[in-house]
This record gives C-alpha cells, sequence and structure tokens, in this order.
C-alpha cells in the first residue's frame, strides 16, 4: 500500500500510464483518487483489480476547474452574516471578509468478500476510532459500506456475521 504525488495543473483529460508494470501474487484492488484545490475529476475515483498481468492504460480521469461563486454588490451600511457547508467538508471562515476554508474529511470505504472473493452483503461493520467515532452499519449486496465525513486519527474495523470468520478479525 503506499500512494503517488503527481502535479495536475490545468483542466482536461488525464491518464495514468504506468513506467513499469507492477504485479501481485494475488489479485488486489486499487483505488485511484485525484484531488485538487481547484479542479474537479470525472469519475471522483476509480478502481481496478490487479493481479499477475499489467495494465498499461487502466484508469483515465477527466478534469475541469471548479467553480467559485461571488455575492455582491452588498450594501456597505447593513449587517450581512454568510456560511458556507458542505457534506464531507469542514468549513471555515479565514482572515479575509467572505472568504472561507475546505478541508475535505476522510471516507473508509469496506468491502467484504467470501472466500472465493464473492460479494458478502449482510455483514455489520463496526468502525470505532477518530474523535469519539462509533458507527454499525451492514454491507450492500455487493459487499460495500462507505463511512463518510471522517475526521483524521486512526479507525478500528470489525466485521461481524453470524456463522463467518473473518480474516483478520479486525483491522487499525
Amino acid at each position: 500500500m503506499g500512494s503517488n504525488r503527481l502535479c495536475v495543473p490545468t483542466a482536461g483529460a488525464y491518464w495514468l500510464e504506468p513506467r513499469g508494470c507492477h504485479t501481485f501474487a494475488e489479485a488486489r484492488v486499487l483505488t485511484f483518487q485525484p484531488q485538487s484545490d481547484t479542479l474537479l475529476f470525472t469519475p471522483t475515483y476509480h478502481q481496478i483489480t490487479a493481479g499477475e498481468d499489467c495494465l498499461p492504460d487502466a484508469v483515465a480521469f477527466q478534469a475541469r476547474r471548479g467553480a467559485f461563486i461571488t455575492i455582491g454588490p452588498l450594501h456597505p451600511e447593513r449587517q450581512y452574516q454568510v456560511t458556507a457547508e458542505k457534506e464531507g467538508y469542514v468549513i471555515s471562515h479565514t482572515e479575509r471578509h467572505g472568504h472561507f476554508r475546505a478541508r475535505k474529511l476522510a471516507e473508509l470505504r469496506v468491502r467484504v468478500t467470501d472466500e472465493q472473493g464473492g460479494p458478502l452483503g449482510g455483514v455489520l461493520v463496526s468502525v470505532s476510532g477518530g474523535k469519539d467515532y462509533r458507527r454499525n452499519s451492514l454491507t450492500d449486496e455487493d459487499g460495500r459500506q462507505a463511512f463518510l465525513s471522517l475526521s483524521p486519527g486512526q479507525y478500528f474495523i470489525r466485521p461481524m456475521m453470524k456463522e463467518y470468520e473473518f480474516t483478520p478479525p479486525s483491522k487499525w
């Protein structure tokens, strides 16, 4: 597991083209999720299953410049209070009047599979950690569940289902 950073300076289409080929003894799901202060990406993330085959052109993203909103003119003799909010972000005022700083919160996406690699729905996944965070939720029919708007920190993940034993039984 690791991460690579690359500069995406302007809007346009971008493809990840590996200079070498990485193979794995057993298949692994790799998630690519581009991020930028000013660009929006489509799709927002992309997952591929990597194994013994080399995938030279596996991931492509389209980048476009995000919208900035300006409000005004405002009457100077009136008092105004402007707030901003967006799910999955912490937004705070800056020193400059009318400007905001947005910080994206973390997401934890879980996929539970059986011994053959097939999706396992109906698994109770318990997540705890961060700043007093605790949530229990069932996986969908594809064995997936997402835990959104997480503050920075370590999280403990534990899958549970009658008559099943999970490996590992829990994970930090």
